[in-house]
């Protein structure tokens, strides 16, 4: 399994210039065959994911997941 653990979208990073949408589409050609989400202090819902999955028509074996970056005091 290849998996994709730390990636950013536009949508909710203001440092990612790609969308989730082009994002987890372009991760799917490529051969992985799991994404992680994991934007500034944003966690996605599974609503979100499902619906961004639906969207991008990715196949029944590509999984999107949520996590979160964040900063800490130390």
């Amino acid at each position: 399994m290849i998996v994709e653990m730390h990636c950013h979208t536009s949508e909710h990073s203001s440092c990612s210039h790609v969308t989730a949408l082009d994002l987890v589409r372009r991760a799917c050609e490529s051969g992985i065959q799991t994404i992680v989400l994991t934007d500034h202090h944003y966690q996605w819902s599974e609503e979100e994911l499902a619906d961004l999955s639906r969207r991008a028509a990715l196949p029944e074996f590509f999984q999107i997941l949520a996590g979160q970056e964040v900063d800490t005091a130390d």
